[in-house]
């Protein structure tokens, strides 16, 4: 293998040109001795379009800065060196080897319009297959790397920054088949195979681009990290602006452990998250804000997370403004793992098992959640922690911590979808029979237009409460279903209507109904319309209840139709408790405090009463 030291001393004229100006070459050996001669020099070195064999060469590294030269760790480098090829197509200019070692070592170097292709590091220890870099402050430029491999990290590319390159079809035995620590700008990262983690790019900043069709074994098969600032403890990889897409892994089949913002992230496939996937220490570092998550699918018979999948709720990732849609699980979490979400819209989402269509366990605020679907006639929520501020439109949940604040209307007894322009769909599944199973807690909440044989069917071995909300508009045959076991707690019910509901039949007119026997319902200052069960059967007799009277609804109220006429005999009947000093009512607005003038409406509305007083008018 010739040695460029050897070829620049045999070399008797070496052209130099002034800044600006080009040296142009057309052979491997002129390449070679240009290089070396002009390292740390910043020339540009245009190289003559044409297929380039590098194989026979080795050049020692040189850092311009220190002045030092150091040991051969691939066929040719750059110090300080502009190396382009003559035209603006990267393809027209190719610099190849036999796949020996790798190709080109940067320091800080600027390298555009040529293509890079068959390089392979020397061992395990080396990292970049294509090209290695000391710093990113090594810029590829509309470049192609490709059909490079690394028996260590970055079968393409690592460490260098690049702009507006292709960097394709390369392979690592390790980690970042693509990419190793780079920074991506606008690039296209496709058809790369890494044996660990990090198909497309593995511990990479990733900026405005695409990557698709990328594969990793382990984690990530589309971006990867876990890499975090030593000082920090921050992540250090991001995914900003880009569409990753059909790209498969055993976890996280888009991207493992990213920070992801602005981004699409559909089609991906995993055995558990098949958009996105979480796990590691850093829970401070990883969020997703303003991303669409859709069509991603999570095969694993025990694999959750569709959309996303955090590894436990420790470390359940934080979801901003997301769309989280169409995807599909089979296991539970069609659409989200162990996720918070705030402000996000979750819709459409499938999961085989009968837990969680939409969201399993993590925490919901401010969002909408629409025609999710679980197998087994299941749910669209299961066992998260609280549930706030939000609107669930066709979704029957389970062990749910608390609802607070949120209306949960449009489930029709697991056969028709909501319809309205809140809901993405419509259409027909096959769901459960009730609204919601299992212990859950309701504050501020409305219940309106679900159709289910039972609205509350519950075990509640700790108890359950509702205060404050408002069941009315519904069909069902029962309210209350299986609370009469005397291993069950009691089932708290304060400052609640129950009023305007309807059999299935459509025949009567319900208040509240429960099955005989001993049922551990305790009412407390709540309105019960007319036709409710009689409470006689109760073992814990209603106090302070409204029964068999007219809520007086504001029903020209298109907004709110359940709120509260002034007149209503449950303005001001409530039960005043330790929560509503600063608390609001449904609509989270603060015009409607919780308490007026030290008194509580019951329902889930504060009356906005007229103010007191008089109006003189004077002309």
């Amino acid at each position: 293998m010739k040695s460029a030291w050897f070829i620049a001393l045999s070399v008797a004229v070496v052209a130099t040109v002034g800044m600006g100006e080009p040296i142009r070459v057309s052979t491997v050996e002129d390449l070679v001795a240009q290089l070396w001669v002009n390292r740390g020099n910043n020339a540009t070195i245009m190289l003559a379009t044409g297929r380039y064999d590098v194989s026979d060469y080795a050049m020692k590294t040189y850092n311009a800065q220190k002045q030092t030269e150091g040991d051969s760790v691939s066929h040719i480098s750059i110090s300080r060196v502009t190396l382009c090829g003559a035209t603006d197509n990267p393809r027209d200019t190719v610099i190849y080897c036999n796949g020996t070692n790798t190709i080109l070592y940067c320091y800080n170097g600027y390298v555009n319009n040529l293509t890079i292709s068959n390089g392979c590091t020397k061992s395990s220890s080396s990292d970049g297959g294509g090209i290695t870099a000391l710093n990113d402050s090594t810029v590829m430029s509309n470049c192609v790397i490709t059909c490079c491999k690394s028996l260590g990290y970055g079968g393409g590319v690592a460490i260098a920054k690049c702009v507006d390159c292709d960097i394709c079809y390369n392979a690592s035995t390790n980690s970042g088949a693509g990419t190793y620590r780079a920074n991506l700008v606008r690039c296209r990262i496709f058809g790369n195979v890494s044996g660990k983690d990090g198909g497309g790019a593995h511990q990479t900043k990733v900026v405005g681009c695409r990557i698709w069709g990328n594969s990793a074994k382990e984690n990530g098969g589309g971006v990867s990290n876990w890499y975090k600032n030593a000082t920090t403890g921050k992540a250090q990889a991001w995914l900003y602006d880009s569409t990753v897409v059909s790209n498969t892994a055993a976890t996280g089949g888009g991207a493992y452990n990213m920070v992801v913002s602005n981004s699409t992230v559909f089609c991906n496939t995993a055995s558990n998250g098949g958009g996105i996937a979480y796990k590691t220490e850093m829970l401070d570092s990883w969020i997703v804000l303003d991303s669409w998550i859709a069509n991603n699918v999570a095969t694993g018979a025990d694999g959750g997370g569709g959309g996303v999948y955090s590894s436990t709720e420790y470390e359940a990732v934080p979801l901003v403004r997301c769309e989280v849609a169409g995807n599909f699980t089979a296991w539970k979490g069609g659409g989200t793992y162990y996720a918070n979400l705030e402000d996000s819209f979750i819709h459409d989402n499938f999961a085989a098992d009968a837990a969680g269509g939409g969201c399993y366990r993590g925490r919901l605020v401010g969002g909408i959640v629409s025609n999710n679907v679980s197998g087994a006639g299941g749910t669209s929520l299961c066992d998260m922690t609280s549930v706030s501020n939000c609107a669930l439109y066709a979704a029957p949940f389970k062990d749910v911590g608390a609802f607070v604040n949120c209306r949960i209307c449009g489930y029709t007894n697991g056969w028709v979808l909501a319809e309205g322009e809140n809901v993405a769909t419509n259409g027909h599944f096959d769901g459960q029979a009730t609204l919601s199973y299992g212990t859950f807690a309701a504050r501020n909440t409305l219940f309106s237009g679900n159709r289910a044989t039972y609205l509350f069917d519950g075990y509640h071995t700790t108890g359950m409460a509702f205060e404050n909300c408002t069941v009315a508009g519904n069909e069902f045959n029962r309210t209350f279903n299986n609370f009469g076991t005397t291993a069950y707690g009691p089932c708290r019910i304060v400052n609640t209507i129950f009023a305007g509901n309807k059999s299935l039949t459509g025949a009567s007119d319900y208040g509240v109904t429960f099955a005989s026997g001993s049922q551990k319902l305790a009412f407390t200052n709540c309105l019960l319309g007319a036709s409710s069960s009689s409470t006689n059967s109760l073992p814990y007799p209603p106090v302070g209840c409204i029964v068999g009277d007219n809520p007086r609804f504001d029903e020209m109220n298109a907004d709110d139709p359940y709120s509260l006429l002034h007149a209503s005999p449950a303005v001001g009947a409530g039960l005043v408790m330790g929560w509503m000093e600063e608390a609001t009512d449904i609509r989270n607005d603060t015009r409607y405090l919780r308490l007026r003038d030290g008194l509580v409406d019951i329902g889930c509305y504060q009356c906005w009463l007229a103010p007191k007083g008089f109006m003189l008018l004077v002309r």
